[in-house]
């Protein structure tokens, strides 16, 4: 029999190495455990770093959808960008904001002075990539749609405005004027607004008029005449330097209507010369339009306008419909410096911005902005918006075509930064067919292979330096907003649709010009030959200028 001291060595000699498996065992526990830990660890890091690049690049597609819709706010979305990496051919503009970051900006359906566009925002930070997408609504409020409108309008030859509204600052020169029974002329009749008078050339011979009961009684009878408004007020944006003024005296006055200030209270010079022609002594410089019918409540929107429309008179040189100056008129001998003392005219002038705001509306369905008003003519039509009158009305410029005024000038910048291909000549140049190779606003080259067609309208530039003149030769049609920044001769046979904008003269050589739909300068517009402009309706035209910008869907692809 052995002893327990024999038998208990027995017992550890059979457990040998035990311990040794046992902290193994434990060690490889502790290995996997943290080995998990760390996996872990990682992964939410991981994650974390791929949600933070999410965040990130959501945050600069956003931004880049509202950095283009400011672009298209301010009119200048396609000029200020360079592209830096390939483009979607179906693009209208493309470019790249900043490192990583790429925005398009795609037509998606044009109407007249307005359009819904597409934002696509691609952005990537990291490890993540967002592609954001928005459709905006833009709307031109520079000056009305499918209008004749320049600085002054001189028509001879065989130039005729066949119908559509013609408004200019200073004075209208007719060959043949616009008349509501012309072949395609539609409702609402059209009307002639001037800021100063309005004329006919022979056969027609109608001598200057400086009011609408003048007119009237320079060709009794005739209605298309009875709608010649001469005398008219002239307009500013809301931004310029008579725009802050008079925005600076509403503010100051509309608490105390009819009760302006010492420092608006100016009277204009005795013996100053109105638009009209009639001595201004002793007028108030500032003060309101309430724009209130007879026996019918003001068309001005209480809430809006308390006082009225704020105006200013301010005085111009005004140049006759030869192009020289006036010999009589007297101008603000306060100014500084100080204008000659002939060739002036002292102009109503009011701010664009409310008188679009409170006389015109935004049709969704023409995509377009039109008259408030019934087109028939008949009034008290139903408001359709903010713009209310007492009785849930709405102003009237239709039935009441007195209250009307004068756009300003285009923003010359804008229209001139903003469009698809561009042909310079610094002295002009001679367009006979397609293709032509031009620029686009950021310098890159683009190939014009028409002026737009109706299914892809575009915005097209004649570019020359001053004094530079364009000759267009051959049978061409278009589609959209063209731009002819000089002087341009047409010998052959043109019909454009949409909007042209001339800076300088348009002439029709041997050729024949037709414009469906608007016909601005930036200028002096002069008409010479067989040119007819039928104005009015909802022509397509591309949109270009400052604009109002209304957000409709936004997606994430």
């Amino acid at each position: 029999m052995q002893s327990p001291v024999s038998e208990m060595l027995k017992h550890i000699a059979r457990e040998r190495g035990a311990a040794l498996v046992t902290v193994l065992l434990f060690v490889v526990l502790i290995f996997i455990l943290i080995s998990a830990m760390l996996a872990v660890s990682g992964n939410e890091a991981i994650v974390a770093s791929l949600q933070r690049d999410s965040v990130q690049a959501e945050d600069l597609a956003q931004a880049g959808i509202q950095d283009a819709t400011r672009r298209i706010m301010y009119g200048r979305y396609s000029a200020q960008f360079t592209s830096t990496v390939p483009c979607p051919t179906t693009a209208t503009w493309c470019g790249a904001g900043w490192p990583g970051v790429t925005v398009t900006v795609t037509r998606v359906f044009i109407g007249t002075n307005a359009g819904y566009l597409q934002i696509d925002a691609t952005a990537t930070a990291g490890r993540a990539t967002r592609h954001l997408t928005a459709l905006v609504l833009q709307q031109v409020i520079a000056f009305p749609p499918n209008i004749t409108f320049a600085a002054s309008v001189a028509s001879n030859g065989a130039a005729t405005i066949a119908c559509g509204d013609v408004y200019s600052s200073s004075f209208i020169q007719y060959k043949n004027y616009p008349t509501n029974t012309a072949p395609g002329c539609t409702n609402p009749p059209p009307i002639t607004y001037a800021g100063w008078r309005t004329s006919a050339v022979p056969p027609l011979g109608i001598a200057a008029c400086y009011t609408n009961a003048a007119c009237k009684l320079a060709y009794p009878g005739n209605n298309d005449v009875a709608r010649w408004w001469p005398g008219t007020r002239v307009t500013a944006a809301a931004s310029s330097t008579v725009g802050l003024t008079l925005l600076g005296f509403q503010n100051t006055t509309d608490a105390v209507c009819n009760n302006p200030g010492p420092s608006y209270n100016t009277v204009l010079p005795s013996g100053s010369t109105l638009q009209d022609n009639t001595p201004g002594s002793g007028l108030k410089q500032f003060g309101y339009d309430k724009d209130t019918p007879i026996s019918v409540q003001s068309q001005l929107v209480p809430a809006l306008f308390p006082c009225g429309l704020p105006y200013e008179y301010i005085s111009q040189v005004v140049k006759d419909e030869g192009g020289a100056v006036l010999p009589d008129g007297t101008c603000d001998p306060s100014a500084v410096p100080p204008q000659p003392l002939v060739g002036c005219r002292w102009f109503k002038t009011i701010i664009f911005d409310q008188w679009f705001q409170n006389y015109w509306r935004f049709d969704q369905i023409q995509l377009t902005p039109v008259k408030r008003g019934n087109p028939n003519g008949s009034g008290n039509q139903p408001c359709v918006d903010a713009i209310c009158l007492s009785g849930n009305v709405q102003p009237d410029l239709i039935l009441y075509p007195q209250f009307g005024a004068v756009p300003p000038f285009p923003d010359t910048s804008t229209v001139m930064s903003n469009y698809d291909c561009m042909l310079y000549g610094a002295a002009g140049g001679t367009l006979n067919s397609f293709p032509q190779t031009g620029t686009k606003p950021n310098g890159s080259p683009c190939t014009m292979t028409d002026l737009g067609t109706a299914s892809n309208p575009g915005i097209f530039v004649l570019g020359c330096a001053s004094g530079g003149n364009w000759t267009i030769n051959g049978n061409l049609t278009g589609y959209g907003t063209l731009v002819m920044n000089c002087n341009s001769v047409i010998n052959g046979t043109v019909t454009y649709n949409g909007t042209i904008i001339v800076n300088g003269q348009l002439q029709a050589g041997t050729g024949n010009v037709t414009v469906n739909g608007g016909l601005v300068a930036l200028s002096t517009l002069q008409l010479i030959g067989n040119i007819t402009v039928n104005g009015g309706g909802t022509v397509t035209s591309v949109p270009t200028g400052t604009s109002n910008v209304y957000g409709k869907a936004w997606w994430e692809r």
